[in-house]
């Protein structure tokens, strides 16, 4: 289990900076600080978890508390489009690493045109505030830091970032990859977050066992710890951030059926989308908008993952040959006639009954025949 320091010993210690969330950013920004000397606590509603489990996202388990056990968000998400409201359960995590244990490692990083204007492909708002050049040292620390593994794309003009090899390509792979290419397509090997992909036991979107799967437990919570200069306090609810008017001056957390308030020079919101806008907008004692809130726009704007699901066979394909992992990326729709798409990567997922209930479940859920389940 992750070690977990008490609420009692979280007031008692002197903290350089408080992190709400410890996921994917939360994780890697806490280790980032702890090696320089910081003393970091990380703040995590979910619970410490244990090291050695293989859990994996599960729409079946409906009880909070069964959920939380798993470190699988407890409450369903409710979406509303078209005026059709569906409520299910999210591939979100609780605990030390968040979402990101349960994610499938792939990391690909943007092209100069999802963050610079282009006159090429003009961009809606006039490009992003920082610009692609600006994050370049970042997205190659953030490669190092996650041990990135693949092969270039080769369609991208930028120079590709430090990639280790990937890992083994079963049959199956082999022959998409070699008829996508005699097709005139630019597959490349999927950017993958694996330490020692040639090792790697497939544990894609499960909790890892061997922490062999770089996410923001395994390259940012414990590193952190490992330092000495980093504390976990998990179960802790986040309630209010507390402010004069002019600055944070702490927080009001919630563990255990007790209440208190810590406090540091600097405190990060690394909640995620939801999570983040969410306590800025409840954290209204001083402004009935919500704390940093002047413009209005927190938790507006706001974007899903928009995703299509489309299955490949290659030809000759015999049963009992390997299965498919999640190894393949291309983005020849990227960027095309002046707009932008996607990119295009295989999910690594089997074509099972159970993988086509769920998915038509889902349909049927979003369809005018819900009313009658």
């Amino acid at each position: 289990m992750e070690s977990s320091i008490t609420l009692a010993e979280a007031r008692a210690g002197r903290w350089d900076v408080l992190v709400i969330g410890a996921g994917m950013g939360g994780g890697l920004l806490g280790r980032r600080l702890a090696e320089r000397g910081l003393s970091v606590l990380f703040l995590e509603k979910g619970p410490a978890g244990h090291s050695a489990e293989q859990t994996r996202t599960s729409e079946t388990i409906i009880h909070p508390a069964a959920r939380l056990l798993r470190g699988l968000w407890p409450k369903p998400a409710e979406a509303r489009l078209d005026g059709v409201v569906t409520r299910f359960f999210g591939p979100y995590g609780a605990g030390p690493g968040g979402s990101s244990v349960f994610y499938a490692a792939a990391l690909e990083r943007p092209e100069r045109h999802d963050l610079d204007d282009d006159p090429a492909l003009p961009y809606p708002t006039g490009g992003w505030p920082v610009g692609f050049d600006a994050f370049r040292p970042y997205f190659d620390e953030a490669a190092a830091l996650l041990h990135l593994s693949g092969t270039p794309d080769p369609l991208s003009a930028e120079p590709p970032p430090l990639l280790q090899p990937p890992g083994p390509l079963s049959a199956g792979d082999a022959a998409l990859i070699a008829e996508m290419e005699a097709r005139g397509l630019h597959p490349y090997r999927l950017h993958l977050a694996v330490r020692d992909p040639g090792r790697c036991r497939g544990c894609l979107g499960a909790k890892c066992l061997w922490d062999c799967k770089m996410d923001g437990r395994s390259a940012g919570v414990r590193p952190a710890l490992a330092t000495g200069r980093a504390a976990l306090l998990a179960g802790c609810d986040v309630r209010e951030i507390l402010e004069d008017g002019r600055r944070v001056t702490g927080l009001r957390v919630h563990r255990n059926r007790q209440e208190a308030e810590l406090a540091a020079p600097v405190c990060v919101l690394c909640a995620g989308a939801l999570g983040s806008a969410r306590l800025l907008l409840a954290s209204n004692r001083h402004d009935p908008a919500g704390c940093a809130n002047s413009s209005g726009w927190v938790g507006r704007g706001l974007m899903f993952h928009l995703n299509e699901i489309f299955v490949l066979w290659p030809r000759g394909r015999q049963d009992g040959e390997a299965g498919f992992g999640k190894a393949i990326s291309l983005r020849d729709l990227y960027a095309l006639d002046g707009q932008r798409f996607g990119l295009i990567q295989s999910m690594g997922m089997e074509v099972s009954h159970a993988n086509m209930v769920a998915h038509l479940n889902r349909l049927y859920d979003q369809s005018v025949l819900r009313r009658w389940r």
